[in-house]
């Protein structure tokens, strides 16, 4: 019975549907946070509060596929550290690298851009 579910939650066929759904989860995210994005700007749509930071710019929709890839990647490590300790900690890593590159590029969107620069 635990077999049945380790292999329903974590096996090999799992991990490959899984996968693939968060690549499909991450082109549609991109493409509904840069939709929602294009919307915001041209007027079509308002958007008040403090949604408002996450289409302040073009480059707050990388945040949306980032998340939903780290989300990811903390499956993976859960899958990994049963598997390998070594590559569980490559795994801590990734995370950490994912993490510190969605923190850059929040950043990067809430720089507006220079008024003087032609």
């Amino acid at each position: 019975m635990n077999y049945r579910a380790y292999e329903l939650c974590m096996g090999d066929s799992t991990e490959e549907a899984v996968r693939r759904g968060t690549i499909v989860l991450a082109v549609v995210g991109f493409l509904a946070h840069s939709g929602i994005w294009a919307l915001y700007t041209t007027g079509r749509i308002s958007i008040e509060g403090d949604a408002v930071e996450l289409v302040s710019s073009p480059l707050s929709s990388l945040y949306t596929p980032f998340s939903i890839l780290l989300v990811y990647e903390v499956y993976q490590l859960i899958r990994t550290i049963p598997e390998s300790f070594s590559s569980s900690v490559g795994k801590q890593y990734e995370i950490a690298t994912l993490l510190i590159v969605r923190d850059i590029l929040k950043r990067l969107s809430e720089i507006e851009g220079a008024s003087g620069w032609e």
